[in-house]
């Protein structure tokens, strides 16, 4: 199964995943976060995750994640 990023799917995605009223287990297993975010688990509710990735999906770019603890630096 190719997992989908996060961070790229549609207000309309996320609001059918929430009325699913999915968990955030099976969030973690059917989507990814961005492929430079080395944090543990982003998807992941509240303090565990990456909040501006779950909250502020719009803001997620290479560019504002480039100043994270978290950024994969090469």
């Amino acid at each position: 199964m190719n997992k989908q990023y996060w961070h790229l799917l549609s207000d309309k995605e996320i609001k059918d995943i929430i009325k699913g009223k999915h968990n955030f287990s099976w969030i973690m297993n059917n989507y990814k976060q961005p492929d430079w975010c080395k944090h543990a688990n982003a998807i992941a509710p509240g303090a565990f995750g990456c909040e501006r990735l779950m909250n502020n999906k719009n803001a997620i770019n290479l560019e504002s994640c480039s100043h994270c603890e978290h950024f994969k630096r090469s």
